[in-house]
């Protein structure tokens, strides 16, 4: 049953980010086939690369058996990667075809993490994604557990929902397509590597004590860094010029 409320949220997370973002990207230019052809192929994409990555972080339980990837029932997937792929094959097809990227990612970025925000309430019910055993006043018992663990679900659904607003309010400010992109991306990253710390998957590092998860976080963080880093640079430069 709580198996099947997970999938129950993945489909309403994915309801809701079709339904929040089709006036936003028609407002650019797209139709409505379009925009469903984009959905489809970007949710496709983005179950692939999270069930992939779960599997890979997993590894050290699975070893032996690759036939387990193809069974939802045995686990689920990585939420980091649930986004990535889809925007980044979306952004390819969208560049091939001649149309802006950044608008389009930044208009349906807040549905996006809204999506996601939906998706870690069934990680809640479900019981994935758990954290450690902890003492802190909010700690959460599972069922047949006398001891609390940390409820990173929750940590993870109060951030997006932060996110969620924070990217709502950006839109009415002169913040542009690209500074809301970066935001989000530098945003999630740095909160997802630090909340990896109190999630048990941290128990089965990937390399040099951090996740799978730790690792593409660090990764993203270090080329925002570098774009605002270039950006600053330009900046500097043209206002020395002058």
């Amino acid at each position: 049953m709580r198996l099947t409320f997970f999938y129950a949220m993945v489909l309403a997370g994915f309801a809701a980010a079709v339904l929040i973002s089709v006036p936003r990207v028609r407002r650019l230019g797209f139709s409505n086939r379009q925009i469903l052809k984009f959905a489809v192929i970007g949710l496709a994409v983005d179950l692939i690369g999270a069930r992939l990555a779960w599997f890979i972080q997993q590894r050290p339980n699975l070893s032996g058996h690759w036939l387990d990837l193809l069974k939802l029932s045995s686990g689920g997937a990585s939420a980091l990667t649930v986004l990535a792929p889809g925007v980044l094959v979306i952004s390819w097809l969208l560049k091939r075809q001649g149309r802006p990227v950044l608008p389009v990612v930044a208009a349906i970025l807040p549905a996006l993490v809204l999506a996601m925000a939906i998706v870690r309430v069934g990680c809640f019910v479900n019981g994935c994604c758990y954290g450690l055993f902890t003492t802190v006043p909010w700690a959460i018992c599972s069922p047949g557990e006398a001891r609390g663990r940390h409820p990173t679900q929750l940590y993870e659904l109060l951030f997006l929902l932060g996110l969620f607003f924070l990217l709502l309010r950006m839109e009415k400010s002169s913040a542009g397509p690209a500074r809301r992109v970066w935001t989000a991306a530098a945003g999630y990253a740095a909160f997802r590597f630090l909340n990896d710390f109190f999630r048990i998957d941290h128990l089965f590092p990937f390399a040099w004590g951090l996740t799978v998860n730790q690792w593409i976080a660090l990764t993203v963080l270090m080329i925002c860094g570098a774009i605002a880093l270039k950006k600053r640079v330009i900046g500097c430069t043209r206002s020395c010029s002058g």
